[in-house]
């Protein structure tokens, strides 16, 4: 996904980089400010649990950056039966964070949470960037080759959602 997400990126190479990163600067403050969207709402909390746990990450490592623009890409445009279980799945990784003592994580999430909630009621102007969402991810589909529902699965029928869109392209 983060292939897809930054074209020529190459996460067993950001891996390697980082572990001689920490092998040659082991005093070095290292941090990762991960940018909140569309494409990794639904694993933001899977990604901050596997950076805690296998890279051994303290809590003020990681921070939540809410991504604003372009506003077809921003997680608050997702519709209402894709938007509600994701709140719900913050909120209950929010609760969970305190009994873990990862109370530095929770003010990164709640801007996410709070983002997504005030989507609420907002759909009609949500539709309109979901369609300017999949015409961008179309495009660049057929740039690269590539098809967005094989690499995020959990957006297959989200496109007929946003009325008007196109099926996915084969590439």
């Amino acid at each position: 996904r983060a292939e897809y997400i930054r074209k020529g990126l190459r996460w067993p190479t950001i891996l390697k980089n980082f572990t001689k990163l920490r092998e040659r600067a082991p005093k070095a403050h290292i941090g990762i400010h991960c940018t909140y969207s569309i494409y990794n709402a639904y694993h933001i909390t899977d990604f901050h649990r596997w950076v805690m746990e296998d890279l051994q990450f303290e809590p003020r490592q990681f921070a939540v950056n809410m991504l604003v623009e372009p506003a077809h890409l921003r997680a608050d445009i997702l519709p209402t039966e894709f938007r509600e279980p994701l709140i719900e799945r913050l909120e209950a990784y929010d609760r969970f964070i305190p009994r873990a003592g990862l109370n530095l994580m929770r003010s990164s999430l709640q801007a996410p949470i709070k983002a997504l909630t005030r989507a609420r009621g907002r759909e009609l102007d949500a539709q309109t960037k979901l369609k300017d969402f999949y015409a961008f991810n179309d495009k660049v589909d057929r740039l690269r080759g590539e098809i967005f529902e094989r690499i995020f699965p959990e957006f297959l029928g989200m496109r007929r959602l946003a009325s008007g869109c196109d099926p996915s392209p084969e590439a």
